[in-house]
């Protein structure tokens, strides 16, 4: 895959779900073609990085847990 295929270097993309699974793939791929990824997933450290990807904990279903990082 080439990188600037999806045309998003240097833009921020967020992926929900983005720790493991289909998530992570899509992160990794996103990341590849050269965005900015941001993973909100239950299975991380806010602040921690995975594989180039800022992570921020989150329970996306949950409007506090959502608004928590406002």
């Amino acid at each position: 895959m080439e990188q600037g295929w999806l045309g998003l270097e240097g833009q921020v993309v967020i992926v929900t779900g983005g720790a493991s699974g289909i998530g992570k793939h899509v992160a990794d791929t996103l990341t590849a073609a050269g965005a900015n990824a941001v993973i909100v997933d239950m299975n991380v450290q806010t602040g921690q990085l995975l594989d180039g990807a800022y992570c921020v904990q989150c329970n996306v279903t949950d409007p506090q847990s959502a608004q928590q990082g406002r």
